[in-house]
């Protein structure tokens, strides 16, 4: 079998950048799906579930963007930021966390 993808660019090379972040209900249904899509191209999600407590749909996910967790901690909890130009054309979709340290932004990635 040929091995498709640079070792680097593979979801094994940053399998330990786990992170969770939640996206409200009402936004899912009523956002840009350019946005959603945008959101979406960042992360592997490996887990979803909706929190009917909160209307909101919780995301565990592997992204490039996400800082390293070693194994067997508690993956940190991020808040997806979407900047846009004057126009209101998206400029950037990025993560930050919103962990203990939420005043440190998460490693931007290059995915």
């Amino acid at each position: 079998m040929t091995n498709l993808s640079p070792p680097d660019r593979t979801i094994q090379a940053i399998r330990n950048r786990i992170g969770t972040f939640s996206i409200d209900r009402h936004v899912l249904e009523t956002a840009d799906r350019d946005v959603l899509f945008g959101i979406m191209s960042k992360v592997f999600v490996v887990r979803c579930e909706m929190d009917y407590a909160s209307d909101r749909f919780m995301y565990n996910a592997i992204s490039a963007e996400f800082a390293p967790v070693e194994k067997g901690m508690i993956a940190p909890e991020y808040m997806v930021t979407i900047d846009r130009s004057g126009n209101g054309m998206i400029t950037d979709i990025y993560f930050t966390c919103n962990g203990p340290d939420k005043d440190e932004p998460a490693e931007k990635g290059t995915w």
